[in-house]
């Protein structure tokens, strides 16, 4: 017959040997999920006009030599 203590061990043992690799098997099998996802759902694309706003005082003369 196996003692409380011995028993507490194996199953630790048990728990770290069993979990971690099913964990691990987990997160593998939910970045997949999320793959499928992200195909399915694409971001819709941006296409609004970007202003740029500059404090006073800055140059106000681009790169490209537009005010």
């Amino acid at each position: 017959m196996l003692s409380a203590t011995t028993l507490m061990w194996l199953l630790m043992a048990a728990t770290v040997f069993v979990g971690i690799p099913f964990t691990l098997w987990w997160w593998k099998q939910a970045d997949k999920w999320a793959d499928a996802e992200h195909k399915r759902f694409k971001a819709p694309e941006d296409t609004r006009e970007r202003i740029v706003v500059r404090t006073p005082g800055t140059d106000q003369q681009g790169k490209d030599g537009t005010p």
